[in-house]
């Protein structure tokens, strides 16, 4: 529901809110107050016969935002505050959300309803440029579909897939805008980004050149090295040589030990992170 305001503004952890619990970091604007006013084909495009916004945005005209049945969430709970979906979502209406995204890649879900049987072709799209402007340009990153819609306030959690049906994974990082466009006949109460977890491994393989022991390991962006060393396999206590949490870059990382002959064994590993 929290989509862009004022022309491309955003609160990246909103506080929910209501009338009688207005927030300075909520994106409610009750009463008189409107400050966090969205602008029309700017943060988003979307009429319904000429509603407001159903005491949710202070605005004239737009989606018809109204009290959701969902679960409720923790954060609505702890505020004591009602949570909204977007409601009337017909085709081709949009809403853009911006957010400082942590760099990582994600599959996306979201929380939809349908009333009108099966819904399909409602995107979600990266704003490549324009943010805060009328004039946006976009790339699209899936599409959400859901042949088992059974009702406005039938919640089902639907995945964002890519052209070939598979779960569509993007990747993001630092501030951007995502924007959903309606494919027609549903509701929408929130999209979840959630990390992928990807399986990285590696080789560590050493070599000796005079008093010098050289370890190597090839790296992948993303990913943070650590080379640690130990005196036994069965107990003691690993501990980092040279340089720890080396960030990957997709070349071969070199780390360096000494041979000393006071030493009899030495075992080495790699943590990545």
């Amino acid at each position: 529901m929290d989509w862009d305001f004022n022309g491309g503004q955003f609160i990246d952890n909103p506080v929910p809110s209501a009338p009688v619990f207005l927030a300075t970091n909520s994106y409610y604007a009750g009463g008189p107050d409107l400050t966090n006013a969205s602008v029309f084909n700017v943060d988003y495009d979307g009429t319904y016969d000429g509603e407001a916004l159903g005491g949710y945005r202070n605005n004239d005209n737009g989606f018809q935002c109204e009290l959701s049945s969902d679960f409720v969430r923790q954060k609505f709970i702890d505020n004591g505050s009602d949570d909204f979906d977007l409601g009337f979502f017909n085709g081709g209406q949009y809403a853009n959300y911006t957010r400082t995204f942590a760099t990582n890649s994600y599959n996306v879900y979201g929380r939809m309803a349908g009333g009108n049987g099966p819904f399909n072709n409602t995107k979600l799209s990266l704003v490549t440029a324009g943010r805060g402007t009328t004039n946006q340009t976009t790339q699209t990153l899936g599409t959400f579909a859901d042949a088992n819609a059974a009702g406005w306030q039938t919640w089902h959690w639907v995945p964002m897939r890519d052209t070939n049906g598979n779960l569509a994974t993007v990747s993001l990082g630092g501030v951007q805008t995502t924007r959903i466009t309606s494919g027609n006949n549903l509701n929408v109460n929130f999209l979840m980004f959630v990390p992928t977890v990807v399986s990285v491994s590696s080789s560590l393989t050493a070599t000796v050149s005079g008093s010098t022991i050289s370890l190597k390991f090839p790296t992948v962006s993303g990913h943070n090295y650590t080379v640690q060393f130990n005196s036994t396999l069965t107990g003691g206590t690993w501990q980092t040589l040279g340089t720890p949490n080396l960030p990957g870059d997709g070349t071969t990382k070199t780390v360096t030990d000494t041979v000393s002959h006071a030493i009899t064994s030495r075992f080495y590993r790699l943590q990545i992170q």
